[in-house]
């Protein structure tokens, strides 16, 4: 469809759901756009939230958007014409992430200071605290896909694991990295979770034991960013050194040799739906499509013109937020 345009500040967000038929799209200007899937034309309709953005998403049904903004309100919208379902809701933390539970009935927002917080969407208040021994310099956080378990990562390098139904500390902190945890991912079926660091390294640590693999050795400067094939097979990593590496995550073995084609850091990665393409973005203003198998080719590269924020697969096609 080419670039959509409509923000007039940074695009900070995008979440895209095919149950709505939807790519929502939030902006430093404090307006959330949306345009069709499909025919990438945009829907006649603005919400204003007012100020910046800090996260979004679709619940599983794509029935209902969630926004938490960084006056740390909650704004629930209809994707179908982005009305709002009653007035913003005001948590109790700054939430930096989100995920739907429980049937899309409720919203579970985490902060960075490792505080979580239950928000029911039929009533837009909230239902409690998920209260959580603290951990110092918490850097980094992921809800697992089961709702179970949240793992954290410091500035320090170390590894924790709370369980969601106690908010006891089920293992660590543990000494994992020699510098700070940028990202934290969670395997699709919750039992591993995949760190990147400072230290030019990834970890892979498991869920339920806490126990770290050996670290996963390759980039050349600081790891920015991990993503998990949908399969879980392996994983795709990005960093400070402008490549693309992907791993074996049964053993943590290089997958092929690294993809070499950005000339900046690359900031952030994608897998496809069919676990055989990844899209890449860079800080040398490009998008790059790479075939998996075999790893070395480039099957596309678009030059944006802007640095990229954010990536998003759905079906046959991408979509990117960046930086106009």
């Amino acid at each position: 469809f080419g670039r959509l345009l409509g923000h007039d500040n940074f695009v900070w967000a995008i979440d895209i759901s095919a149950e709505s038929n939807r790519v929502v799209s939030a902006g430093l200007d404090g307006t959330v756009l949306a345009w069709d899937l499909t025919t990438g034309e945009a829907i006649d309709a603005t919400y204003a939230h007012g100020t910046a953005p800090v996260t979004l998403g679709f619940s599983s049904n794509g029935e209902v958007i969630a926004i938490v903004d960084e006056a740390g309100r909650i704004h629930l919208l209809d994707p179908a014409d982005l009305h709002p379902a009653g007035e913003p809701g005001q948590p109790s933390i700054a939430g930096t992430s989100l995920r739907f539970f429980d049937d899309d009935t409720i919203v579970v927002l985490g902060s960075a200071q490792g505080v979580f917080e239950v928000w029911d969407i039929e009533t837009s208040e909230s239902v409690g605290f998920i209260d959580f021994e603290p951990i110092d310099g918490l850097w980094a956080v992921d809800i697992s896909p089961d709702g179970t378990s949240i793992a954290g990562g410091t500035d320090t390098g170390d590894v924790a694991i709370w369980d969601v139904a106690t908010g006891d500390l089920r293992t660590g902190p543990t000494a994992l990295h020699d510098g700070i945890i940028y990202s934290v991912a969670w395997s699709p079926d919750s039992s591993t979770v995949a760190t990147t660091s400072l230290d030019r390294s990834l970890g892979l640590t498991d869920g339920a034991t806490g126990e770290p693999m050996p670290l996963l050795s390759g980039h050349e400067e600081g790891v920015l960013w991990v993503d998990w094939s949908p399969d879980g097979s392996r994983l795709v990593s990005t960093g400070f050194d402008g490549t693309v590496r992907l791993w074996n995550a049964a053993d943590g073995s290089p997958f092929g040799d690294a993809l070499r084609a950005h000339t900046n850091s690359t900031s952030m990665v994608t897998w496809a739906d069919d676990d055989d393409v990844i899209v890449s973005a860079s800080d040398d203003l490009s998008i790059m499509v790479w075939d998996v198998e075999p790893a070395e080719a480039v099957t596309g590269t678009f030059d944006t013109g802007v640095g990229i924020r954010e990536i998003e697969w759905a079906g046959e096609s991408f979509w990117a937020a960046d930086d106009s």
